[in-house]
């Protein structure tokens, strides 16, 4: 979440939630939902255009 709107906005708060839940359990699957739904929010996010692709989610470190 980058901007004070986003931060403010229950949504965008449980999604980023999840989304550090689900990385820290290595659900990748869960983890990319979440940042495609964080992306796409209507007031926050955009959303990509036709043949865009949507950044891979960042996997922690394994040491």
């Amino acid at each position: 979440m980058t901007t004070d709107a986003a931060r403010d906005c229950a949504e965008c708060v449980r999604l980023e939630r999840d989304r550090e839940a689900a990385r820290r359990v290595g659900d990748w699957s869960r983890a990319t939902d979440c940042a495609v739904l964080l992306r796409r929010h209507p007031e926050h996010g955009t959303k990509p255009t036709p043949g865009e692709r949507v950044k891979p989610v960042e996997r922690p470190s394994q040491g």
